[in-house]
């Protein structure tokens, strides 16, 4: 359970890091050249500020937009993990003794390791 953890984890680190490379810092980049090119014209300290937040724009909407859908991935994760944990408990019948209890946890460990394994397939699905 921890392997597939760690997959997805790893998975969303990697995604994360390319989408920074091919998105975010290029639109960074081109944000803080548009800034430049701010001070180089004669506006009024209103109209600057304008400029600024007007070239910064693109850049933090994207970040925005990253960090809505690593939420929103890590809900859903979340949500298949409460329903295996709902199902564990629902196999375990009234007086459970030792027996139940492993079952239980190893229904508990399967469901979340299909978990890992169905939204590691789905990360880049997440930014596209």
């Amino acid at each position: 359970m921890e392997a597939e953890a760690r997959k997805v984890e790893q998975a969303v680190q990697n995604a994360l890091e390319s989408i920074s490379k091919t998105d975010i810092v290029p639109l960074a980049k081109a944000g803080y050249l548009c800034c430049a090119r701010c001070c180089d014209k004669p506006y009024s300290p209103e109209d600057f500020k304008t400029c600024l937040l007007r070239c910064q724009a693109p850049a933090q909407a994207a970040e925005k937009i990253v960090q809505q859908s690593v939420t929103e991935f890590q809900g859903r994760l979340q949500r298949c993990a409460s329903r295996c944990q709902d199902e564990a408990k629902e196999s375990l019948p009234a007086n459970p003794g030792e027996h139940s209890f492993d079952k239980a946890q190893k229904i508990l460990e399967k469901c979340i390791g299909n978990c890992a394994m169905e939204y590691r397939g789905q990360v880049w699905l997440c930014w596209s």
